[in-house]
């Protein structure tokens, strides 16, 4: 009943595990066989890349604080970063995730 109101805790957690799950399933960077690195991040902020085997990546950014943060991405090859469905993207280059936010771009 409760996942039946959008608006509840529990519909809102649903909602957001089952984004997380049908992004990761739709690009290749998630394979168990990805690479994986921790690059360098400001205080507050948690980053992974993910490196899929034909050369695709995905930059998956955790916001670990109960403020907002904003974040410039990185250059990637000439490449434009887009949000994967359903991920906050960036604006002007900017990613701003609201506390405790997530977002998951990737190098198109």
């Amino acid at each position: 009943a409760e996942l039946d109101n959008p608006e509840s805790l529990r519909a809102r957690v649903f909602a957001g595990v089952r984004r997380m799950i049908e992004a990761r399933a739709s690009h290749p960077a998630f394979s168990p066989y990805a690479g994986q690195e921790i690059p360098e991040a400001p205080p507050g902020l948690f980053l992974t890349v993910r490196n899929a085997a034909d050369g695709r990546k995905v930059l998956c950014l955790t916001n670990v604080t109960a403020d907002p943060i904003s974040y410039s991405l990185p250059a990637s090859d000439g490449s434009e970063w887009k949000p994967l469905a359903g991920f906050p993207g960036a604006t002007g280059g900017v990613v701003s995730l609201p506390p405790f936010g997530v977002s998951w771009v990737a190098a198109a």
